[in-house]
């Protein structure tokens, strides 16, 4: 359904205006605390949205939004992606993709990556994107490790993951001392 007196179009330049509050880089690990506060400012304005039509995206997306703020980040996954699902414009709005991946990442940073390649093709130029598919590629690789394996290939793609948002922010700290972190794995790797 739509808001009464608004067409889709208005609910969808509302939501990105919205979702576009929140810094992408700030919700990484660093900044929690303000992006904390972005969130309630597009938690407040979804659920605007989603009291038109309580069974619908906009009130999974609603959801998944107050779930992130709560630190449930598993659940949140789930309502992120029914609201992806449900409207398919969502697909290709970088910030809920962003979210929707930050949300993954702890349970299932190989989703998470993809959900960032995502981004990238709707962002290309975007530092922060580079930078949290860079880490979610390094949980991969550390889970790998877990599991026997090198995770070599993975740390080969977080280095150039993290190059790529070098190059686009070279005044990023972060992003080297991440970078250099996967190096000296996979050196530490090939050495022993």
């Amino acid at each position: 359904g739509s808001l009464p007196g608004l067409t889709d179009r208005s609910q969808i330049d509302q939501q990105n205006f919205a979702a576009n509050l929140v810094n992408v880089r700030e919700t990484t690990w660093r900044g929690l605390e303000l992006a904390m506060r972005r969130l309630a400012v597009l938690a407040l304005t979804a659920h605007t949205v989603a009291a038109a039509d309580a069974n619908g995206w906009q009130a999974s997306l609603q959801q998944a939004v107050s779930l992130h703020q709560a630190g449930d980040l598993k659940a949140a996954c789930g309502h992120y992606k029914a609201a992806i699902d449900g409207h398919e414009p969502l697909r290709s709005h970088w910030a809920i993709l962003t979210n929707f991946a930050l949300a993954q990442q702890p349970e299932s940073p190989a989703e998470a990556a993809a959900t960032f390649e995502r981004v990238i093709e709707l962002q290309p130029s975007s530092a922060d994107a580079y930078f949290n598919l860079g880490t979610a590629l390094s949980e991969c690789a550390d889970l790998a490790r877990e599991g026997g394996s090198s995770g070599a290939d993975r740390l080969e793609s977080a280095i150039e993951a993290y190059g790529h948002a070098v190059s686009l922010n070279p005044t990023d700290g972060g992003a080297y001392h991440n970078m250099g972190s996967a190096q000296l794995q996979l050196g530490g790797e090939s050495i022993g």
